[in-house]
């Protein structure tokens, strides 16, 4: 804790993190998935529910993204594009998947009359 000329080292001044202007931009495309999901899920009359509720989760997934970055102040387009890719990758799968399991159920109830 003491240095060589006898003062005690208390604290290490850092540089100040700077704002980072790409978390708030983060933040704002989030912002805009929430209120379009919103609108998605009242305007289609539950028709596109599922995608409505996909794009407010997404939404809030990168305002939160964009928070901690503004926090933080770092933030990387190139791994936020990388995890909203495997996110929507995931979610188009799960939602062919659910169609293609209700389409198999509902043609051998078909087959079975």
């Amino acid at each position: 804790l003491f240095v060589n000329d006898g003062h005690v080292l208390a604290f290490d001044v850092e540089k100040e993190p700077e704002f980072c202007w790409g978390a708030l931009w983060c933040t704002l495309i989030g912002i805009g998935q929430i209120l379009g999901g919103v609108l998605l899920c009242v305007v289609s009359a539950s028709m596109l529910s599922t995608v409505g509720l996909n794009l407010i989760s997404e939404g809030i997934s990168d305002c939160i993204e964009g928070v901690v970055g503004m926090i933080k102040g770092t933030f990387s387009w190139a791994q936020w594009l990388l995890g909203k890719v495997i996110s929507l990758a995931i979610s188009v799968l799960s939602f062919g998947l659910c169609k293609g399991w209700k389409w198999l159920t509902k043609g051998s109830s078909i087959t079975t009359t």
